[in-house]
């Protein structure tokens, strides 16, 4: 009487064999989201930890002025108008396009979306609500 090996008593070591040829897959999945986790902090953490430095210039526009936001020398912002305003109205003055830059900067070093509301001119005593 021979004693052999039954096919369904080799069924764990050849799923092992299969598990070990998916290691290499799961490696280059893991390393894939590991990168993009790190890339991702990294760029969050610099804008919301690190206050970006952030600088503003009054431009002369047709009818009046806006502004620009740079960080380093990079243009970020340009703005020609008032922002949230019907039709491109420009600021009356350099003084009131740099008061809306400002805004714009702390907002950009808080993390927050750097939209300006036609409240947040009223209370700058840019624009009067109707």
């Amino acid at each position: 009487m021979s004693i052999g090996v039954k096919r369904s008593e080799t069924w764990p070591q050849s799923n092992l064999f299969k598990t070990m040829k998916k290691i290499p897959n799961l490696f280059s999945v893991l390393l894939i989201l590991g990168l993009l986790f790190f890339g991702t902090t990294k760029l969050t953490s610099k804008t919301k930890n690190e206050a970006a430095v952030l600088s503003k210039k009054a431009i002369k526009v047709d009818g009046g002025f806006g502004y620009q936001i740079f960080t380093g020398k990079k243009l970020l912002v340009q703005q020609e108008f008032m922002p949230s305003v019907q039709g491109k109205v420009p600021f009356r003055s350099a003084k009131d396009a740099l008061k809306v830059a400002t805004l714009v900067m702390d907002k950009i070093n808080a993390g927050t979306q750097p939209i300006i509301k036609k409240e947040e001119l009223t209370q700058l005593n840019l624009f009067k609500l109707d």
